[in-house]
């Protein structure tokens, strides 16, 4: 049978000086997930903004999204440990965010692909929310981050401090 995917990410915070490095890593697990072909994804989230993806990697490659230093952003996973990990380096007022992993296997999803009934023009948005607390990043001095408007149907409620994706 197919359990749920659990995604622990560790430390849950980090506090580092500017100019410094910062690491964090993401444990998967749950049976019939596979880890040599899953897509891990990194997610960025500036206070008061939408969530952006950093990168994904997938069997040791690593595909940085527009936006973002390949020099900056470092990701590797360690397959026997079933953990994805994430540095940070030359951390600068702009990197202070909180950080997701993200999971999908297609070995999942082939195998309990279910079908379903075609949406109407007049199904309602699905929210998108996240269930945990994850890694947030700390540096001592906060500034007030410039966010940009997201480039996809994601969206965040800095009122009701939620996120929802549109479809």
């Amino acid at each position: 049978g197919y359990s749920q995917i659990t995604l622990i990410q560790t430390p849950l915070s980090v506090t580092r000086a500017e100019t410094r490095s910062a690491y964090m890593w993401c444990k998967i697990s749950g049976k019939g997930f596979n880890f040599n072909t899953a897509y891990i994804h990194w997610y960025r989230q500036s206070p008061g903004a939408a969530p952006k993806r950093i990168l994904y990697i997938r069997s040791g490659s690593v595909s940085m999204d527009e936006g973002f230093d390949r020099e900056k952003f470092k990701a590797g996973n360690d397959v026997s440990g079933s953990t994805s990990n994430l540095r940070v380096n030359q951390l600068t007022q702009e990197d202070a965010a909180t950080y997701y992993c993200a999971t999908w296997d297609h070995t999942v999803l082939e195998s309990h692909r279910q079908p379903i009934q075609k949406p109407t023009l007049h199904s309602e948005p699905q929210p998108f929310k996240c269930m945990k607390p994850d890694t947030s990043l700390i540096l001592p001095l906060n500034l007030e981050p410039t966010a940009e408007t997201p480039d996809l149907f994601l969206q965040y409620d800095r009122k009701n401090n939620s996120t929802e994706l549109q479809f």
